[in-house]
This record gives C-alpha cells, structure tokens and sequence, in this order.
C-alpha cells in the first residue's frame, strides 16, 4: 500500500470478518426467560395481510421511500465494471435476498405481539426493543443497534439537506454556511413542533392532525409519490435519449423495454398509487 495505508482489499475483508463474527453470536444467544411459543407459519397470511388497505398503503408508500436507498445496489455493478471488470459478473441476487429478508423478518414479531402491521415505518422502534427485551444482552445489543441507526438517520439528514442548502445559494446571496444554518434552522424547528405535537401541543390540529401527523401525511401521500413522478418524466421524456442508452448501456430491444416502462408504466404505477392513497 502507498504511504503506509491499508489496502482497500484489507478493510474490506476485515469489516466481512466482522460481521460474520456479530451474525454468528446468534449461536450463542439462548432464547429469553419470557420466550413465546412461535405461532405456526401460513403463507396465506402473506396475502390476507397486504388485503388489509391501511397495510397496503403503507407498505407502498415506503417502498417508494426505500427504493431510492436501494436503487443503489442497481449501481453496484457499474462501479464494478469500471473499477474491477473480472469482479462485475458478480451476482446481485444476494443483495436483493438480504433486502427482502430483512423485510420479511419484522413480520412475525408483529403479529406474535399483536401489533398493527399497518403502522408503517414506526415499527423499528415497537418491534426491535421487544426483540431486544427477550435476548441474553438484549441492552447492549440494543444500545449499539440504535446507535448505529442515530449515525445512519444523521448521514442521511445531511445528503437530504444539500438540495435545500445548494438552492438558498443560488436564489439568495448567503453562502455555504449561512444557507446550511439557515436550512438546519428551518429544519430543525419543524421537528421540535413534531416533537411537541406528542405532549404540550397535542391539542393543536390543523386540519384535523396533530403537526406530526400533518407533516407525516404530506410527505408520504403526496411529497414522496409527486417527487418520484416528476423524477421518472424528466428521465423518459427530458433527458436525451443517446446519452441515456450510452449511461445504461443496454442493446437496442432491453433499451426500447426499459423506455415503455420509464415513459408510460411507471407514470401510470405511480398515479394509480397516489390516487389509491388519498
């Protein structure tokens, strides 16, 4: 390595061997002194669960959300072939497994606690303590899991606010730190009002929601989903075709494939589930 540094290889397999090491703890975890008896598996109550509309709304709704955090995986192979081309046959099928696992596996500690599935994204924080709660060193695993979950929610907090810092920038004469104070200010006094909208200022409605609620409904039913809206028409009918195929590097028929369902399936998906939902 030059100057003395680590190896990217290095630091990759050191964090693998460690993460293989914190999964195979689970060996060793007994189940806790208020373990309930599992309830028996019924792949029916897959579909009988996503019939429930609340549910289905809510689970559309953050995949809309999550795509755009996992729709990085799709570029995975790019960075690939044009870093290591002997590396970029790798198959992305593992990564899709973990994701939907990872999905699937808060659904029997829903209904073995009687919880609402329909609860939406606030789940992590009923549904991962009570999991916590029931294994030998539940506190310490639980203190780290959070933690790590407070350096994920601050890392993305910051990419979410350049857009805001780069357009007081250029629309106004204050510069970086002036627009990243002001936007964190903004920013910041909209989630204390959140905040209190669950004690002192719970009485507080507008139009018919606590504040919480109001800035939860307009981000998920109509931010999220006209966002993603304007998003796929600037890519099928703004961006020029040429350096789109050049960028996605597909043959003529995947191309022509992938331009029916950026210009006209997924308008009408994402009007049909923005529709549904209000």
């Amino acid at each position: 390595c030059a100057d003395g540094a680590w190896s990217w290889r290095t630091l990759v397999a050191a964090a693998s061997l460690a993460a293989c090491l914190g999964g195979g703890l689970v060996l060793f975890l007994p189940d806790g002194p208020h373990a309930r008896r599992p309830a028996p598996f019924r792949l029916r109550m897959m579909f009988e669960v996503f019939a429930h509309r609340p549910f289905r709304y809510q689970a559309i709704g953050y995949f809309g959300h999550m795509w755009e955090l996992y729709a990085m995986w799709s570029l995975v192979g790019f960075f690939l072939a044009a870093r290591a081309p002997a590396a970029a046959a790798t198959p992305l099928l593992p990564f899709t497994v973990i994701a939907l696992g990872a999905g699937l596996a808060i659904f029997p500690i829903v209904f073995a606690n009687g919880l609402d599935p329909a609860a939406g994204p606030g789940l992590i924080f009923v549904t991962l303590p009570l999991v916590f709660g029931e294994i030998t060193g539940g506190g310490i695993l639980g203190t780290m899991f959070f933690l790590l979950l407070t350096f994920a929610a601050l890392t993305s907090a910051i990419s979410l606010l350049e857009p805001s810092v780069e357009l007081l920038q250029e629309r106004t004469r204050l510069g970086r730190v002036g627009a990243t104070l002001l936007a964190s200010a903004v920013i910041w006094a909209l989630g204390i009002a959140a905040l209190l909208s669950f004690n002192v200022w719970s009485d507080v409605l507008i139009f018919g929601n606590n504040i919480f609620d109001l800035l939860d409904k307009l981000t998920s039913k109509f931010l999220l989903p006209l966002t993603a809206l304007g998003a796929v028409l600037f890519v099928g009918w703004c961006l020029d075709r040429d350096s789109v195929r050049e960028e996605l590097n597909l043959g003529s028929g995947g191309f022509a494939l992938w331009n029916l369902i950026v210009r006209f399936v997924a308008p009408i998906g994402v009007l049909v589930v923005f529709v549904s939902s209000l």
